[in-house]
């Protein structure tokens, strides 16, 4: 058995798909204006038409709660272990079925993450990815909220801030890991605003990406928050770097 994603096609085409990642706790209704924007932005710089999917987050919109079965072990504080893993590989399921061997992949927020997770952990299903405003360093999400609903549904997710690392979740860890193999790296864009929460993390990774070296990575921090109006811009822009444009 395995995880369930009901995919939604806002546009069919040749090339690379480009996938849009939801983020939580919404469903892929969140990308309807983005989605229009991005095919006006491919029309008006004469890009031949790409498809551009946004299948529902396992658990939201039309894609199922998935089963235990479905999720995997599940730890005594009832977390499932490799939850997370599963839903990667059922993402990266939906693309082969289809017919792909890559695809471009953009997520925001938590999308974001799962964004960066997917691509450091399948480089060779990727084209590249687009993280915008996204979670970097969940392991520093536990720290100060020992007292409250949010430690409780971060244990659900991750189990720990410990097995973050341990069950392969950690950015840090796997990019780490990808620039020791002989993996493809793919392009990745991080953006993020400098009103945003998630700056300080969004800092960490930055400057951990570029310590290590990773090629063909790009951080853009500009004025703006965690909304729309910072994001569809950035969108459009993260698309000209995966498709091997340069900012001038």
């Amino acid at each position: 058995m395995a995880i369930e994603l009901a995919n939604h096609i806002y546009r069919d085409g040749e090339g690379v798909p480009v996938v849009l990642m939801n983020a939580y706790p919404v469903d892929h209704r969140m990308w309807d204006v983005c989605a229009k924007a991005l095919a006006d932005f491919a029309d008006l710089n004469d890009v031949p038409d790409f498809p551009i999917w946004a299948p529902d987050m396992a658990g939201s919109g039309a894609s199922p709660v998935p089963s235990d079965a479905d999720s995997g072990p599940r730890m005594a504080n009832g977390a499932y272990s490799e939850a997370l893993d599963r839903l990667a590989g059922a993402y990266v399921d939906l693309i082969k079925a289809a017919g792909y061997e890559q695809a471009i992949w953009v997520g925001l927020s938590m999308g974001g993450y799962g964004a960066l997770k997917l691509a450091l952990r399948c480089p060779e299903r990727f084209a590249g990815a687009v993280a915008l405003s996204p979670v970097t360093d969940p392991r520093g999400w536990f720290e100060g909220h020992e007292r409250d609903g949010m430690r409780e549904e971060l244990e659900r997710i991750f189990g720990s801030a410990e097995r973050i690392v341990s069950n392969g979740d950690d950015l840090f860890t796997l990019s780490d890991r990808l620039m020791k193999s002989d993996a493809p790296k793919p392009r990745l864009m991080q953006v993020c605003g400098s009103e945003d929460g998630l700056l300080p993390e969004n800092h960490r990774f930055r400057d951990h990406m570029r310590r290590i070296g990773y090629p063909d990575y790009r951080y853009v921090e500009d004025a703006g928050t965690h909304n729309w109006e910072f994001w569809d811009h950035y969108i459009q822009d993260g698309l000209r770097f995966l498709l091997g444009e340069r900012e001038k």
